[in-house]
């Protein structure tokens, strides 16, 4: 299962595949020595190609979304993809000049799909069968 015993995920993730029920707050592989040991260092994440053409979009991780309701614990309840575009010139020696842009209103869109996902979710669940 590509999570760490502090329900952290690592790797590739089949959208059919269970997630944990409880997240820790550590800070995942990235700050965790814990996680980032059990994702196997920086064999378990994957690497970020260098843009070939100049502002190719990157997926550079998913940004967890929790929910606590009430006293309960915090649960992972949906993630959404950060996007990030970066754009580059042509080398002039060993100079190589990069931009990096993050396109807002695309993250808005995009956590705003997941969140719908979330109150379907739950309106599902409130519904008698």
């Amino acid at each position: 299962m590509p999570y760490t015993s502090h329900g952290h995920r690592y790797g590739v993730i089949g959208p059919n595949e269970p997630r944990p029920t409880l997240v820790a707050k550590c800070g995942g592989p990235g700050l965790c020595k814990v996680c980032r040991e059990e994702a196997g260092g920086d064999a378990g994440m994957e690497p970020v190609e260098q843009p070939s053409p100049a502002g190719q979009a990157l997926n550079v991780g998913a940004l967890p979304i929790y929910l606590r309701i009430g006293t309960t614990g915090e649960y992972e309840v949906a993630t959404v993809d950060v996007p990030i575009s970066i754009t580059t010139e042509p080398s002039r020696g060993h100079v190589l000049p990069v931009a990096v842009g993050f396109d807002q209103a695309e993250f808005w869109s995009r956590l705003a799909e997941a969140l719908h996902g979330v109150a379907d979710e739950f309106k599902r669940m409130g519904t008698p069968t």
